[in-house]
């Protein structure tokens, strides 16, 4: 059992609760044909154009839409930010990426709405392992042009666009130091490197539930406090196989999830891309999409990283 679970009631327990329940009227009494109340979907809480398919239902945070009458795709859900939105115009407008192009984006409710273009092609994921090594060679050299492009865009932050709250893996990881809403706590903008290795040594207090650092952990938050350098790189966040698309050529057509882009170090894309890789061929191609500056203390992110699930899991 974990430190944040409690100990699961027994069957008296919960018997004795629900009478007192019912004597306190703190618990409605329901009959046993009376069907079980349906949680809200998204259908009930976001605008869904009449007719809109819903492409990705097994989704939980964000579902994707294709509207046949304006044949857009719409984005939306209780994590998805006009940001996301605000990122791909930004791109567009500064790189010769191929991004889908945004037509409308609002927040409503607490539920964001994109809608953009469709992009062409199909998911990379479906196809890469039947290219041949020449359609491989493609993809790769596009996509390191495109790299090297994402990499010329800096700022004087870490931080999504706007100077908002960083969305690097490090600050994704479950706090469990103490409770949120969402058990989730945010971290960032920062403005300098030393701000930026605070926010990851934060990170670790927060994945900690008594609250103390041990030896070990007090070892690896001194190499990280160590790690120096003030780039403040654009990057994508969430370079796999998935969010890559291209044609039957091997031609890449666009790069979709916006979501978690930001200004970080030079090492995120590379860092996560790797991270999320379960393709030994991928990896090889990972490898040429970035520089070796990219390539930089992998060893001691992956380390840290995984010390931050020590408690939760996740």
């Amino acid at each position: 059992m974990s430190q944040l679970e409690s100990k699961p009631m027994d069957v008296r327990e919960r018997v004795l609760l629900r009478r007192q329940q019912l004597k306190d009227g703190t618990r409605q009494r329901v009959l046993p044909t009376d069907p079980p109340p349906s949680p809200p979907t998204i259908y009930d809480t976001a605008d869904i154009p009449e007719g809109a398919i819903n492409l990705a239902p097994e989704r939980l945070s964000s579902q994707i839409f294709y509207v046949p009458s304006s044949g857009l795709i719409l984005k939306v859900g209780s994590r998805v930010r006009v940001v996301e939105a605000d990122a791909m115009r930004f791109v567009a407008g500064n790189t010769s990426i191929p991004v889908p192009v945004v037509h409308e984006s609002y927040e409503k409710n607490g539920i964001g709405h994109i809608y953009m273009s469709k992009a062409e092609g199909v998911a990379l994921r479906s196809v890469w392992d039947a290219f041949s090594d020449e359609k491989r060679n493609v993809v790769v050299s596009q996509l390191t042009a495109y790299v090297c492009e994402l990499r010329t865009l800096s700022e004087q932050f870490y931080g999504k666009l706007g100077r908002l709250e960083s969305e690097d893996i490090f600050f994704h990881h479950l706090c469990v130091a103490h409770k949120t809403e969402h058990d989730y706590h945010s971290y960032g903008p920062f403005s300098s490197r030393d701000e930026y290795n605070e926010g990851l040594v934060q990170a670790m207090w927060n994945a900690r539930p008594p609250g103390q650092f041990s030896a070990q952990d007090e070892v690896l938050i001194a190499r990280v406090r160590a790690m120096a350098g003030e780039e403040k790189l654009f990057s994508h966040g969430d370079l796999h196989l998935g969010n890559i698309y291209v044609d039957h050529d091997g031609n890449v057509t666009g790069l979709l999830d916006w979501g978690c882009a930001g200004f970080s170090i030079p090492q995120r894309d590379y860092f996560e891309a790797r991270l999320r890789s379960s393709n030994p061929t991928w990896d090889d191609a990972l490898e040429k999409l970035f520089p070796p500056d990219a390539k930089k203390d992998f060893d001691l992110f992956k380390e840290f990283n995984t010390a931050l699930t020590t408690y939760s899991g996740f």
